[in-house]
């Protein structure tokens, strides 16, 4: 018996580990594989900025865009407010343009895309990442939002959109070309225990409060410190070959497009 508890938990320990190690590679492996060593390049929907921080070098400039002033701000980014639907640039100044889990979120997600269009130079590249809508996490996704036990509560929103790969080409088909689509996050099982004890400390907190028990929880910034560049990680190109197959499983697809 204790022989087949270890073997479980050395398979937990090895899931885990790979876990942690995908996370760390997507969206990062992209960006950093897409991203020109020059020009002007934007952020669109950057929260805090933690991926200009991420990706800031010399020679690099990152204009930083969301529709609320971020809580820090990097002094080496210049941040500015407004939305992806009527972006507040000039045409073609981009050289590359990154929006991460942004688009769900916008309600008229087409016009995002013209907009990303009119910006990018000829060529230019775009890569966003946005929820899969034919997977089990979708389940996940909409209980959590209705139960409102999301786990980044800024973004406890509904989703205008989820999306298919057949979605994804339809709305970025007309203006660019050579859209490639991977999935990633792989981690169904972790996110289903998580929304389970999420809902579970949910009603307890209803019950503390009805006695008038006072809540002094408080919420912290948990983004992952991602490494400045993309680490050789044998893990990631075993998932990255078996992705492909079980992208029902996965959370995220993240996309490349290039500029028609």
């Amino acid at each position: 018996m204790e022989r087949f508890k270890d073997f479980f938990r050395t398979i937990r320990k090895h899931s885990r580990t790979i876990q942690k190690e995908v996370v760390k590679e997507e969206p990062h492996s992209t960006l950093v594989q897409n991203i020109p060593d020059k020009g002007l390049i934007l952020d669109a929907g950057s929260g805090n900025g933690q991926f200009a921080r991420m990706l800031n070098k010399t020679g690099r400039t990152i204009l930083c865009l969301d529709i609320k002033a971020p809580n820090k701000r990097n002094p080496e980014n210049d941040y500015i407010l407004g939305s992806v639907e009527s972006l507040p640039f000039k045409k073609e100044v981009f050289e590359f343009t990154y929006c991460l889990s942004v688009l769900q979120f916008v309600k008229n997600d087409e016009a995002g895309f013209d907009e990303f269009n009119r910006t990018l130079k000829p060529g230019g590249r775009l890569v966003f990442t946005v929820p899969t809508k034919y997977s089990i996490f979708h389940l996940v996704r909409e209980l959590e939002l209705f139960f409102n036990v999301y786990e980044y509560p800024e973004f406890n929103v509904p989703h205008h959109h989820y999306y298919s790969k057949t979605r994804i080409k339809h709305v970025s088909s007309k203006n660019f070309s050579g859209v490639k689509i991977r999935p990633y996050l792989f981690n169904f099982f972790p996110r289903l225990m998580s929304f389970i004890v999420n809902l579970g400390k949910k009603y307890h907190l209803i019950r503390s409060k009805s006695r008038n028990i006072e809540d002094n929880t408080t919420s912290e910034d948990t983004g992952i410190p991602f490494p400045k560049e993309s680490p050789d990680n044998h893990f990631f190109r075993m998932f990255d070959a078996l992705s492909r197959c079980f992208s029902f499983l996965a959370y995220h697809y993240v996309v490349v497009a290039v500029k028609k």
